[in-house]
C-alpha cells in the first residue's frame, strides 16, 4: 500500500505519456492538483502514441510560443490551436526556459 502525504506537489515539465488508464486515474486521485507543463510546439509529450496504452497524468498546462497558458484544453481547442509544426528541439531546456518568461501572469 502506498501513502501519499497532503504536502505533496507535483509539477511536471514536457513529459511524455507516462501510464495507462488504471494508473493516470489512480494518480490523478491521489494526486488532485498535479500540473503537466507543455510547449505546444514540443513532440514528446505526444509520445508514445499506439493504441492508447499510455496516458498522460494531471492538469495540462500548454504555452505557446506568445507566452499564453491553457490549463485542461477541450479536444477541439488542441485541435485547432496548434502554434506551428512539432519538433524535437521545442523539447529542449531552452525552448520551455524562453517561453516560461513570456507566461503572462493574470
Amino acid at each position: 500500500m502506498v501513502f501519499f502525504s497532503d504536502d505533496v506537489e507535483m509539477i511536471n515539465i514536457a513529459s511524455p505519456r507516462v501510464g495507462n488508464l488504471q494508473f493516470a486515474t489512480l494518480f490523478n486521485e491521489r494526486m488532485p492538483d498535479a500540473l503537466r507543463v507543455v510547449f505546444d510546439q514540443d513532440v514528446v509529450p505526444g509520445i508514445p502514441k499506439f493504441c492508447c496504452l499510455y496516458t498522460h497524468v494531471g492538469h495540462e498546462v500548454m504555452i505557446d510560443a506568445k507566452g499564453n497558458a491553457l490549463v485542461d484544453r477541450a479536444p477541439i481547442e488542441k485541435h485547432f490551436m496548434r502554434g506551428g509544426k512539432s519538433s524535437f528541439k521545442c523539447h529542449k531546456i531552452p525552448a520551455y526556459r524562453d517561453v516560461s518568461g513570456l507566461v503572462r501572469h493574470t
